[in-house]
């Protein structure tokens, strides 16, 4: 086998953005080698199949927030951190597209009842985002669990990118977000 004649994390982005714009079944193979620039037989010795570079792509998009989520809690702490890490992540179109939301609850709602191993790893990896958030939260004092408060706003965030989807302004969603946190905040 030659050695691939590209640099594979370059190529695994394109093909990331390629699944969060078009989804995971709409993103033929032809679509995807053309996002990709490379030629089939470099897709398959690099990635073996569309469904093993979905995975990687997945993981990938997760590894990106949790690294974008500590570099922000670096600078804020507990519920700030995640307030800073949702007002970038769902009002900020300089840093992304809105209307085309989040891969991964893109993937969640695509794949049920379609892909159920593809669904439980896109799962999984929202898991580790949530992680992350749990860890900041535990920071603070809240009078309420922090495992609860994370699936709450967890839940939350699924509306809101919907919302976002949708057309909602980032202003309406930057007072959403403003206004839930600040209730999470009362229960310190």
């Amino acid at each position: 086998m030659r050695p691939a004649e590209f640099d594979r994390q370059q190529v695994l982005v394109k093909a990331m953005n390629c699944f969060w714009k078009q989804g995971y079944q709409a993103a033929s193979m032809a679509v995807l080698l053309e996002a990709m620039g490379i030629s089939r037989s470099s897709f398959y010795n690099s990635f073996g199949d569309k469904r093993s570079l979905f995975q990687d792509c997945v993981a990938l998009y997760a590894q990106s927030a949790v690294q974008l989520f500590t570099v922000i809690a670096q600078q804020y702490h507990g519920i700030d951190a995640l307030r800073q890490f949702l007002l970038l992540t769902l009002t900020n179109e300089q840093a992304i597209p809105l209307k085309q939301g989040c891969l991964l609850v893109s993937s969640v709602s695509e794949l049920s009842g379609v892909d159920d191993e593809l669904r439980a790893q896109v799962m999984r990896e929202f898991d580790a985002v949530k992680a992350a958030w749990l860890v900041e939260l535990n920071k603070d004092q809240l009078s309420l669990d922090a495992h609860q408060a994370v699936e709450w706003v967890f839940s939350l965030l699924l509306g809101w990118r919907l919302q976002s989807q949708a057309g909602s302004s980032p202003e309406v969603l930057n007072q959403q977000i403003n206004w839930s946190l600040d209730q999470l905040k009362k229960s310190q």
